[in-house]
């Protein structure tokens, strides 16, 4: 079997808030369907469905989750996780709201066609709106100072405005349960890396919500649990008869911040990211150069920031390069690959004329990297947002790595492409070229 991916497309989310950009659930699907017709083609694919967890969550009590959640401690508070878990509902429940922490999508201010000049009640919201009914969704009021002295309290809007690090990562109606499937989806993921049985070259998770800049107790950036990080601590843990060497390859157009963060002090797993220069493009602080890890995991972290444009001839592929050089270095025993396709030329997500510039033909390659370090590895979904075009660059980037006649076929034209200097045309592939 060529590659395993693992989803749970139950997971609708009708209730989360517009967003003109992020439409996860729809590009999950997107995704699979282009994976699908990939396999018919090419080479063995199972696609497994993971059903939601049906556990009821209790109330959580002193900040210690004790639903769906509580088995993402090992990268993420409790605190948060209880957070998480009951956040919605205690919202959803206040009688009086304070309007700064109601997402502008619910109030039509940002992605909305209906002009911001009204306020919520005209709108028919009366005090919510959305597709939550009368409650809208649950954004930071303000940008809370991390100084020693400060911390969360007890009120959910106190909560949010810390556990919260900015309004891209809304709690909603049905947000827990959507992440506790993300979460079997990881674990399925991962489980499926240490069958034999199954043979497979590779594994995907495909997860609804991408979780690269989520940190160990903070959301942010449509990241609200960090899969990539939990899959790596997790192979670690349960390696068999061992404590090996990991590492995370974050190959997302914005920096892993969350990641980073993560495993910050931790010097047997090696986080490199590859991403566009945080000087210009978001999270803003963190994915510089010197970043290189903490005390006691110095040069465990390798940010490998390029500049906006990147090809994957002169810029990107030489990245590749360096990254792969690293995880051999480290002797990494396995590979987590944070795999957000917004590198794609003409992705929306990017500061106006920014963006990288790289083509569908270049994932395969991507892929072919990848595939020379002879690793077990876990793809794991982050970002894209170019929804005609993100399936067919997951496809070839999972094409490239599980089939060694596309791997070959990518070498080929990135060895001439070197050669001429010229850009690399796509690759055709079965998962359409558009």
């Amino acid at each position: 079997l060529g590659l395993a991916v693992f989803v749970s497309t139950s997971v609708r989310q009708e209730d989360m808030p517009e967003n003109q950009c992020n439409e996860p659930a729809t590009r999950r699907d997107l995704i699979l369907a282009a994976l699908a017709a990939f396999g018919k083609e090419n080479l063995d694919v199972l696609v497994a469905e993971v059903l939601p967890p049906t556990q009821a969550p209790a109330p959580a009590t002193a900040g210690q989750p004790v639903g769906t959640l509580a088995g993402a401690s090992i990268v993420h508070d409790k605190a948060y996780l209880a957070f998480l878990e009951t956040a919605w509902d205690r919202w959803k429940a206040l009688e009086h709201r304070d309007d700064t922490f109601c997402s502008e999508s619910d109030k039509g201010a940002r992605v909305s066609s209906i002009s911001t000049s009204r306020n919520l009640a005209a709108l028919g919201l009366e005090g919510g709106g959305g597709g939550s009914g009368a409650t809208p969704a649950l954004v930071p009021g303000n940008g809370p100072n991390r100084d020693p002295c400060c911390g969360p309290g007890e009120s959910v809007t106190s909560q949010c405005a810390w556990h919260c690090a900015d309004r891209e990562a809304p709690i909603y109606a049905g947000l827990a349960a959507a992440l506790a499937s993300d979460l079997g989806v990881a674990r399925a993921a991962l489980g499926a890396t240490f069958e034999p049985s199954l043979g497979c070259s590779a594994t995907l998770a495909l997860t609804t919500h991408p979780g690269h800049h989520a940190s160990s107790n903070t959301c942010a950036g449509y990241c609200y649990l960090n899969s990539a990080a939990w899959v790596a601590r997790t192979m670690r843990e349960e390696w068999p008869g061992e404590l090996p060497k990991v590492a995370v390859l974050d190959v997302d157009y914005h920096a892993g911040n969350g990641t980073v963060g993560i495993f910050w002090f931790d010097p047997d797993v090696l986080v490199c990211s590859i991403h566009a220069d945080p000087n210009s493009e978001y999270p803003y602080t963190c994915g510089f150069a010197h970043q290189v890890g903490g005390p006691g995991a110095e040069g465990a972290t390798l940010n490998l920031p390029l500049a906006a444009g990147a090809r994957w001839v002169g810029s990107y592929g030489e990245a590749i390069g360096e990254a792969v050089r690293a995880v051999r270095a480290f002797g990494a025993r396995g590979l987590v690959v944070s795999l957000g396709v917004d590198t794609l030329r003409g992705d929306p997500v990017c500061v106006p004329g920014a963006g990288f510039q790289l083509e569908l033909g270049d994932y395969l390659a991507l892929g072919a990297a990848l595939r020379g370090l002879e690793l077990p590895t876990v793809f794991v979904q982050e970002g894209g947002y170019d929804l005609e075009r993100c399936g067919a660059a997951v496809a070839n980037t999972l094409r490239g790595f599980c089939d060694p006649v596309a791997a070959g076929a990518a070498a080929e034209v990135g060895v001439a492409a070197k050669v001429t200097g010229e850009p690399q045309e796509a690759l055709p592939s079965a998962a359409g070229d558009v």
